[in-house]
This record gives structure tokens, C-alpha cells and sequence, in this order.
């Protein structure tokens, strides 16, 4: 018989505390962590992973042979709003957000929305974020989103500066009449080497996510890289461009002479208000664009394959969660239109991939949305969502363990209110403010050269995915920032 003493019960009180502080240390030991990689403006055809493709990226392949890689992720066709809406997990139909120029944060409904560096700050994660993680201008707004000392934001006056003034003599291209922002030139190949005096941002907050990854943590972590490249300027050293000598290059397989015949005023008036592409090829600076592009994402992947080496190296390999992704496309001619802005798949769909330490690797070939990440991070962490408002997206971890191919409904990308595209397993349909229409077959036009809207035999087809259409469209709050890339009223009328 076994007598309970006050010395018995002292023992077992130490027992039950000594065991419940072991299983809550086992419990912190066995959270996983999470490095978000991003990059900037990458299009679905200029990587090389499971693909043909003009672009080599190595270390994106790399990742992809260990993760779930998702050939048809989208994602919204801005900076701004594209990384609003995954680091919020709201479609900009809900918090307004449709431009560049729209600061979240200075919105009065949805300005203290918790983003997902909040929720595992809350969660008692350490947070860090290297690089581009928000959108330029608005990073002093998300300063406590970060743990203190852990945030380091792009610079966009360092990125001026730099083909300002460094750039080989005579390397520097630009487009006459502008955009401004494409001139570009070529760096020395001591650049982004060892000398620090001499390093673009991207390899210096590189350097930062491969010394946080280097450290020892007392608490699990969500670290954040962004890197700027590839969006432009395209300055980079001169052994990315030598990769692509310009003999070698061709014209994208994606454009067509006539493709702008069969859409609508819109479709139309976005392809080519700025007159981007026509300047260029006029100035016979095509292939050198592409040269800089190509350069530049060659570049970033070697940025994003560093830290994943830092990753693979340290003890944290085998419990930490890698989501990988580009925060929109990028077209380079297609449908006579360079830069994003569009609803089309050039500028909508973008490489996007997430290893889970013990998941199988694979390849999703079904549409999944950027929107997903949020509640698909908050599943794998065995955490419960943001307080204050619901995730609009979908949990993929039943498609990361293989238990089903489909998120079970269409993803819908926005641009302008009112203006969305909705994608299924084989249709595009793109809906504009004023009903104006456009639909694409992928699985017969990966090109989306023929718009198949006029066509009263694919009538259904649009009715049906007129139902995943938004059925809350804010209006647009206000500016904070330059109104640049915008729908204007002329596009309609």
C-alpha cells in the first residue's frame, strides 16, 4: 500500500513539474520553423525547374527536387498588392488594396490586420526579415512586425545610387523615353564578391539570413529574405550576363504579332499604354533587355541557393518549413506589353514551391493562389489563425501530403476593382469592371493567343466561372503613395 506523506507528495509535485517542463521543451524543440524566401518579378518561363527555359536557375531546382513545387501558383499582378494579400491572407476585393500606390496599414477597417510575421511573433517566434518582405516605401510601417534588431529592409535609394554610379563604363542601357527604372548596366566582376564595400543589397542581406541561419536561437524563428532582383534596374555583376550572350538569345515563344487583335478595349489599353514595347523594339534593345533580365535571375538564384545552403548546413534542416515565391510574373513582349500589371498568366503565374521536413517531394500541377500560404503555414505550425479577421485562402497541407491534387475551387486574381481573372484546372476567364471578357484554353493555348470570349459555344464555361467571381468589391482606399500603373476611366470608354 503506498501511504501518501507530505515527503511523497513533495516528490511527486517535483516529478509532474520536472516532466511537464520537459514536454514543454520538447513541445518548443519540435515547432517548426519557417524561411519564407521571395523574389521580385518572376515570370513562369524565366527559371529552368522541370522546364525548358532560356533562364538558368540551378538553386531553384535545387529546392524544387526537395519540396512540393507548384507548376500553376498565382498570385496578383503588383507588388504592392500581391504581397498585401499572402502577407494578410485578404484578397484585395476585401481590403481595397488594387495598386501600388495603396498602403494597407493607413486604412482605418483593415490598417491593424495581423500579417503573417505578426501571427508568429504573437506566437513567441523570433522574426526576422532581410530585403524586400513588404513592399518598397511602406517598410517603416511594418517595423513591428519584426523582432528588434532582426529587420532590415530594401533600400530603394541604395538600388538608385548603385547604377548611378558603379556600372562599367559604357555598359549602361536605357530605353529611350523610359521607363526610367529599366536602365541598367554592368558591374565589375569584383562585385558581390568578398569585398563588402562592394556588394549589391541582395547579397548583403543574403549574407544576414546566412548569419541569422548560422546562429544559435533559443526559440523558434520565421526568417524572411527577400531579394530585389529580378525586378529591375538589372545591374549586376559581369559574370551573370556572360551567361547569356546576346547571339544566343531569341525572341520570346510567347508573342505573336497579331495578339492583340481579339481583345477587348481594356485588354488592349493595358497591353500598351505605356508604349514599353514598342520603344524598345524600336531601339533594338530586345535582346538586351532580355539579357538583363536573364542576368538578374540568374543572380537571385544564386542569392536564394546561398541561403538554402546556410539552411542545409545548420541544425535547423530538419525542422524548419521553406516556402518559396515570386510576388507576381513579368512580360518581356507577350501580348506587346514588358512588366506585369496585366491579368494575364505572364504576369499572374509565378514560381512557387514548400518543403516540409518528412512530406514527400512532388509536382502539383493544379491552380493553387499565393492566398493559400497563410492558412497553409498556420496548419504545418499547428497554430490558430490571425485574430481579427478570417483567411481567405486555402490550407494545401491535404495536397502537400498527397491526399488530394486540388485546392477544390478556382483561384481568382485581381488588378483594379472589379477587374479579375478567374483560373481553373484549364481556363483563364478575365472579367473587367465594365463586363468586357476575355477566356483562354490552356490546355490548347498556353499562350493565351486566342480569346475565346465572343464564342457563344464556351458561354457555360464563362457562366460557371462567373461564380468564383469576388462577391464583395470594395472601393479602392485611398492613395498614400505615386498613382502609377493604374486602370484609368479612359480604359473603358
Amino acid at each position: 500500500m503506498f501511504l501518501v506523506t507530505e515527503y511523497n507528495r513533495s516528490v511527486l509535485l517535483g516529478a509532474a513539474i520536472l516532466l511537464i517542463c520537459q514536454l514543454t521543451a520538447e513541445t518548443v524543440r519540435e515547432r517548426y520553423n519557417v524561411l519564407f524566401l521571395i523574389i521580385d518579378d518572376a515570370s513562369p518561363v524565366h527559371h529552368s525547374v522541370f522546364q525548358e527555359s532560356p533562364v538558368l536557375t540551378p538553386n531553384l531546382q535545387r529546392l524544387a527536387d526537395s519540396s512540393v513545387w507548384f507548376s500553376r501558383a498565382y498570385t496578383h499582378p503588383a507588388c504592392n498588392v500581391s504581397r498585401m494579400s499572402f502577407l494578410s491572407g485578404l484578397r484585395p476585393s476585401t481590403t481595397g488594396v488594387y495598386y501600388n500606390g495603396q498602403s494597407m496599414r493607413s486604412d482605418e477597417r483593415y490598417g491593424g490586420v495581423e500579417t503573417i510575421p505578426e501571427r508568429f511573433k504573437a506566437e513567441g517566434y523570433l522574426t526576422a526579415g532581410y530585403g524586400k518582405v513588404f513592399h518598397n516605401g511602406y517598410h517603416d510601417l511594418e517595423v513591428g512586425s519584426f523582432s528588434e534588431g532582426y529587420f532590415v529592409p530594401y533600400s530603394s535609394e541604395s538600388e538608385k545610387q548603385l547604377v548611378r554610379q558603379y556600372p562599367i563604363e559604357d555598359s549602361v542601357i536605357a530605353i529611350p523615353g523610359g521607363p526610367g527604372n529599366y536602365t541598367f548596366g554592368v558591374l565589375s566582376d569584383d562585385w558581390d564578391r568578398d569585398d563588402p564595400e562592394k556588394m549589391q543589397q541582395d547579397t548583403v542581406n543574403a549574407n544576414l539570413a546566412i548569419e541569422f541561419l548560422e546562429s544559435e536561437h533559443d526559440q523558434p524563428f520565421f526568417l524572411a529574405y527577400g531579394s530585389w532582383r529580378p525586378h529591375v534596374h538589372w545591374t549586376v555583376a559581369q559574370r551573370y550576363f556572360d551567361r547569356y550572350p546576346l547571339e544566343d538569345i531569341k525572341i520570346p515563344e510567347g508573342f505573336k504579332g497579331d495578339d492583340l487583335e481579339d481583345l477587348p478595349k481594356p485588354g488592349r489599353w493595358i497591353a500598351n499604354q505605356r508604349g514599353t514595347h514598342n520603344r524598345v523594339v524600336r531601339n533594338g534593345l530586345w535582346k538586351r533587355m532580355l539579357q538583363g533580365l536573364y542576368a538578374a535571375t540568374t543572380y537571385a538564384d544564386e542569392q536564394i541557393g546561398r541561403v538554402l545552403t546556410a539552411l542545409d548546413n545548420s541544425p535547423y534542416k530538419d525542422n524548419t518549413i521553406v516556402v518559396f515565391l515570386a510576388d507576381n510574373g513579368w512580360h518581356t513582349g507577350q501580348k506587346y506589353h514588358w512588366s506585369k500589371y496585366t491579368l494575364w498568366d505572364q504576369a499572374t503565374r509565378v514560381p512557387m514551391a514548400i518543403r516540409v521536413p518528412h512530406m514527400e517531394p512532388q509536382v502539383v500541377n493544379s491552380a493553387v493562389s499565393s492566398l493559400d500560404i497563410y492558412p497553409t503555414l498556420m496548419e504545418l505550425t499547428g497554430m490558430d489563425g490571425p485574430k481579427g479577421h478570417e483567411l481567405e485562402g486555402t490550407d494545401l497541407t491535404p495536397i502537400l501530403k498527397g491526399e488530394i491534387s486540388d485546392r477544390g475551387r478556382p483561384v481568382v486574381i485581381t488588378y483594379g476593382w472589379q477587374n479579375h481573372a478567374v483560373i481553373n484546372d484549364r481556363f483563364r476567364y478575365i472579367r473587367y469592371q465594365d463586363g468586357n471578357e476575355e477566356l483562354y484554353d490552356h490546355w490548347n493555348d498556353p499562350h493565351e493567343w486566342h480569346n475565346l470570349a465572343t464564342n457563344e459555344s464556351y458561354r457555360l464555361v464563362m457562366d460557371n466561372m462567373m461564380n468564383a467571381l469576388p462577391t464583395i468589391n470594395r472601393e479602392g482606399i485611398p492613395f498614400t503613395g505615386r498613382i502609377v500603373n493604374t486602370f484609368l476611366p479612359e480604359a473603358f470608354e
